[in-house]
């Protein structure tokens, strides 16, 4: 957990989860997420999901995530479709940062970390 976040999250302040087709079930998302949101001696990182373009808005979301947004912005992660515009990232980057103090008491992360990946759920089209 700590060479995650000294390697590779160390001066970032929000992490943004680009979800795919298998992002859920790919432990080290789970591990990233989990030291996105790790508290006591580091201020958690903003969390902002953004479903990739050709997901058309929905995905399978990793559990850790899921555990930490709720619809209607209630929770400590975002989750949107992909962005129309520079604007409207940067808007959604500012409102996963803010909350990082606004929302910290909502944060869940005692879930134990994915030691493999998971199984991808998605389901196949049969013709």
């Amino acid at each position: 957990m700590s060479r995650i976040r000294a390697n590779y999250l160390g001066d970032s302040t929000v992490t943004i989860l680009l979800l795919g087709s298998c992002t859920h079930s790919r432990r080290y998302i789970d591990w990233e997420l989990k030291t996105s949101l790790r508290q006591g001696a580091y201020e958690p990182n903003g969390l902002l999901g953004l479903t990739l373009p050709y997901k058309n808005g929905a995905a399978h979301l990793p559990p850790r995530f899921k555990e930490n947004w709720q619809e209607k912005s209630a929770g400590y992660a975002l989750y949107h479709s992909y962005p129309t515009s520079k604007e409207q990232l940067r808007e959604w980057i500012e409102k996963a940062y803010s909350r990082r103090t606004t929302h910290a008491h909502l944060i869940k992360n005692s879930q134990e970390m994915h030691k493999y990946n998971r199984r991808c759920e998605i389901h196949q089209v049969t013709h």
